[in-house]
């Protein structure tokens, strides 16, 4: 199996209707210091769902199980492919304030991702075509 690097677009709706989504990032990354999903690259001959469930539970705390992530994006980057899920939740778990290894959490209105300036751009490529779903914007 060849490398693989995966992202994890999780989001929840609240209560009052406003979807929600959480980002991290790594000060120690130098600059700029941009704003991502959660994810990285696996671990010895991990299943890219795995990684991606380990990745998400190491950097936010959030602890879901493969079934519930779904594949919304595969790209073959030539040393690597690059994949994206998604997860619907009713409603975040606590969170981690610092990821496992430093990564800054937070919790972002989906609609603030729209204009986010410091938000990876490859990562927002990714979910912007749902984001254009939830916004329902054309």
């Amino acid at each position: 199996m060849r490398d693989h690097a995966v992202s994890v677009f999780v989001i929840a709706k609240r209560a009052d209707g406003v979807w929600e989504t959480v980002l991290v990032h790594d000060p120690r990354k130098g600059t700029p210091c941009l704003w991502k999903l959660p994810g990285g690259k696996r671990e010895g001959k991990e299943e890219p769902v795995k990684t991606a469930v380990r990745e998400l539970e190491e950097e936010t705390g959030i602890s879901l199980s493969p079934e519930s992530l779904a594949l919304i994006h595969e790209e073959d980057k030539i040393t690597h492919v690059k994949y994206a899920y998604i997860a619907y939740i009713d409603e975040f778990p606590p969170l981690k304030k610092i990821g496992d290894e430093g990564e800054d959490v937070s919790i972002f209105e989906v609609r603030e991702l729209w204009e986010m300036a410091d938000m990876l751009y490859a990562h927002y490529l990714v979910v912007e075509p749902t984001l254009r779903s939830l916004l329902k914007i054309a």
